[in-house]
């Protein structure tokens, strides 16, 4: 997260798309992420972390453009869903199996 600067830019793209999605479809313009930062000791024991302004941040940046984003991922369900197959196996769908299968749901 931390950038060249000594700011808190440098956003993990996962977050940007999952959270500029959820803007695009809400008409926002901005995104505002809230962080905490935990040390090393506070793992052990996450529970006694408490938020402070030394160890939490709230980053503010614009979303991302998702038009071309969205085109693809139209284009993907009219070739496949609408079309009736499966798309081609690859070895990034194998990545995506392993964490599906070690979900665990919460009962």
């Amino acid at each position: 997260w931390k950038d060249e600067n000594g700011g808190f830019t440098n956003i993990p793209m996962s977050y940007m798309l999952q959270a500029s999605l959820y803007a695009e479809l809400s008409n926002l313009d901005r995104i505002v992420f809230l962080v905490g930062f935990l040390e090393e000791k506070d793992y052990d024991r996450p529970k006694q972390w408490v938020p402070n302004p030394d160890n939490t941040k709230v980053i503010v940046v614009p979303k991302l453009d998702m038009t071309e984003y969205m085109k693809q991922c139209e284009d993907w369900y009219n070739e496949y869903i609408k079309g009736g197959y499966t798309p081609e196996w690859t070895d990034k769908d194998e990545e995506v199996l392993k964490y599906l299968k070690a979900y665990k749901p919460k009962r």
